[in-house]
């Protein structure tokens, strides 16, 4: 089922589609955040102003492609996924699937090591332009600092995609889940500050404050918001498997 999933991937053009949307994120992302001062500059003076802007560093740039990957990246990622991962789109799709397994399960479980795989390729497609385009930029970047920050922020959007895959699972409403998540992404952000809510939904991670170095990466806090995270996640699996196992009763009934 998992060589299935992949050709299904290939064969809608989604793989490709998928890293030249991050790359074009990022390009984009990493550019506006360099030329922002000289836009808001060049509007202040044509009006007669003055604004005092704080100096745009190479952070400045990679803090920009996360932030656009936690919400444009996760928003459309997400929608591909939960997209490809529904089986009722035809009768004919529908059948070919549950002809096959009865476990929904044995359906979905290839779906969503398939669709991972293909998005965590894309989202490093878009992580190396970033890079590209920085070191392009400026002369001393640290690439370990990058890098680390990259780690925590694919954990968290790997457990982001994985909540709304086994949701999607009960409610078949891919578009709908996909806005959800990021209005909750975009609500959660606002919320960062308080450092309780910040340590029990790991939003850190999705949208770091500052870029941390290799040996805070493993540090305790971390590691106990990952711990959170796959709590949440096994409640999540438990719950769509009695679903599950409740609808396959009925249905033998």
């Amino acid at each position: 089922m998992l060589a299935i999933e992949m050709k299904r991937w290939i064969r809608s053009k989604k793989a490709i589609l998928l890293p030249i949307f991050f790359i074009f994120l990022s390009v984009s992302s990493t550019l506006a955040a360099y030329y922002a001062n000289d836009l808001i500059e060049s509007m202040a003076s044509a009006n007669n102003g003055k604004i005092i802007l704080s100096d745009i560093t190479w952070e400045s740039l990679v803090n920009s492609f996360f932030k656009n990957s936690a919400q444009m990246g996760v928003f459309v990622g997400l929608y591909l996924i939960l997209s490809m991962s529904n089986i009722e789109k035809t009768e004919s799709l529908k059948l070919f699937y549950l002809t096959r397994t009865k476990s929904s399960f044995k359906i979905y479980l290839p779906k969503l090591c398939s669709s991972m795989f293909f998005f965590i390729i894309s989202w490093l497609f878009g992580l190396l332009s970033t890079i590209y385009v920085t070191m392009v930029l400026y002369k001393e970047v640290s690439l370990e600092r990058i890098l680390a920050t990259s780690v925590l922020h694919l954990i968290m959007i790997f457990f982001v995609i994985i909540y709304g895959f086994f949701i999607n699972i009960i409610f078949n409403m891919p578009f709908v889940i996909s806005s959800l998540a990021e209005i909750l992404i975009l609500i959660f952000s606002s919320l960062t500050i308080v450092d309780s809510f910040d340590k029990y939904t790991g939003m850190k991670f999705l949208l770091p404050k500052k870029l941390i170095h290799y040996q805070e990466l493993f540090n305790s806090d971390n590691v106990e918001i990952v711990v959170y995270l796959m709590i949440y996640a096994t409640i999540l699996v438990v719950l769509v498997w009695l679903i599950d196992v409740i609808g396959g009763l009925k249905n033998g009934n």
